[in-house]
């Protein structure tokens, strides 16, 4: 069987909904280094694009976007010629074709979310994943511990690198 993932499979964990967060390390930001190995031409699916700020990174790198979320894009995102903006639930859509891409910042119960990517990988819907779990209410240990473990997303991935964002 081929690999599922040519880069590492990264999972970006965040104690609030902030997707520019800014990481222990002040001087990075993973979500914006990973998203820089995004190519001209690849397919992007973005999971919870609203507003669109991955939308637009990605379209912007020369990407083709799938934006999908109920809510409205915003800024360079919205309108971009790049972008496809799907008005749909994200647990619900499929994509037409493999995405090379799978970025994911829904606000939902991180275990709903755990299961989405695992899904995806289990289908072989995209190559690389980029996801933000929102804490919540969930244990953040216990979180990551399913992320990592066996029935969470180790089992798709020779490489899973998990970064604690926060603000």
């Amino acid at each position: 069987a081929l690999p599922l993932v040519a880069l590492p499979l990264v999972v970006l964990p965040l104690v609030v909904a902030v997707a520019a967060a800014i990481v222990a390390r002040r001087d990075r930001d993973p979500v914006r280094d990973r998203l820089e190995h995004v190519a001209a031409g690849e397919r992007v699916a973005d999971l919870g694009a609203a507003p669109g700020g991955w939308t637009w990174a990605a379209a912007r790198r020369g990407a083709r976007v799938w934006a999908v979320d109920n809510g409205p894009l915003k800024q360079g995102a919205a309108g971009h010629p790049a972008v496809e903006h799907v008005k749909a639930d994200a647990f619900a859509w499929r994509p037409p074709v493999r995405a090379d891409w799978l970025l994911c910042d829904i606000v939902d119960d991180p275990r709903h979310v755990l299961e989405l990517l695992r899904h995806w990988c289990r289908e072989h819907w995209c190559r690389r994943i980029v996801a933000n779990f929102k804490y919540g209410r969930a244990d953040p240990l216990a979180l990551l511990a399913a992320v990592r473990g066996p029935r969470g997303l180790a089992p798709f991935t020779p490489e899973l690198v998990c970064r604690h964002l926060f603000h």
